[in-house]
């Protein structure tokens, strides 16, 4: 009996570690979505910026 509450103790901690690795990660992963859309919304803006300034001779 107290090795199943052992195994169950370690597979519910395994889960937990999982899961806070996953949301870590997933954490990150919406952070680098986010900087690749806030970098592809500027980029139009950037390139008109571009087109328009004064070429410099």
């Amino acid at each position: 009996m107290e090795l199943r509450n052992a195994i169950t103790s370690i597979i519910g901690f395994v889960f937990t570690i999982g899961a806070v690795v996953l949301w870590i990660k997933g954490f990150w992963i919406e952070g680098f979505l986010a900087a690749i859309l806030g970098e592809l919304i500027d980029m139009p803006q950037r390139i008109a910026e571009h087109l328009t300034e004064p070429r410099r001779t």
